[in-house]
Formats: C-alpha cells, structure tokens, sequence
C-alpha cells in the first residue's frame, strides 16, 4: 500500500475487504477468496495478477501488457454501447455519447503513449545514474 500512499484501511475500503482483514492476509498469511483478488484487480489493474497469486514475476505488469487490456477494455466498451444502441435504436443523446466516449478514448490512447515515454526516459536517467555510479 506504501507505493499507492493508502493506509491498510483506505485499502480495505476501497477494495470492499472487511476490517482488519488486509493485516490479516498481511500479517499471518491468511489466504482469500477469488471475489477478494477481484476486488483489488478492479481497483489496481496494474498489478500482475500472477504476482498477487504466487509473489512470482513483477509486481507491476509492463506498458505494453496495460495496453493489451486497454485495447480489450476499448473494445468491450464499444461493443456494448453497440448493444445498447441496438436496443434503444436511433437516439441523438446516445450518438453524442458514443461521441464522446470516442474521443475520451482516444485522449486515453495519447495519454498512455506519453505515459509509456516518460516510463522509457525515466528507466533510461536511471542506466545512466547507475552506469555513473559503477
């Protein structure tokens, strides 16, 4: 929780565990069930699932891991509001926000390009500080 400066508590809140159960799971090794892994998935979609079930690989998955989901989440989205479309049928409130819900999509798409920029430039002023101290 330290790296998303959220207290044992704010966590639990946010992911819907009970109280206490985090330093639970934290403290003793208490295992949890597939809903509770759901809870912190759908918060954190970052995380490596295989990670948070086996502590193997890293914790958090890679740029171009995230853009595979967001890609998937892209089209889920659109599909359904294809759905939702083909029940109200033609409806200019529903048009203006498949509109809109484009164009947020696409200032996502940019954003995580920037985003993915900043990562490599960051990891590469880290080689260098690395280099420069070896």
């Amino acid at each position: 929780m330290e790296s998303n400066q959220l207290s044992d508590r704010a966590f639990e809140r946010l992911v819907g565990w009970s109280n206490g159960f985090y330093g639970k799971v934290k403290n003793n090794g208490t295992s949890f069930s597939i809903d509770k892994l759901a809870g912190i998935i759908d918060h954190f979609p970052e995380l490596n699932i295989n990670w948070l079930c086996t502590g193997k690989g890293n914790m958090i998955l890679s740029g171009t891991q995230l853009d595979h989901m967001a890609v998937s989440d892209r089209h889920e989205l659109i599909a359904d509001l294809d759905a939702l479309e083909s029940q109200v049928g033609d409806h200019d409130m529903l048009k203006t926000c498949r509109v809109k819900l484009l164009k947020l999509l696409d200032e996502i798409d940019l954003l995580r390009q920037e985003l993915n920029t900043v990562s490599e430039k960051r990891e590469e002023a880290l080689q260098k500080i690395k280099e420069l101290l070896n």
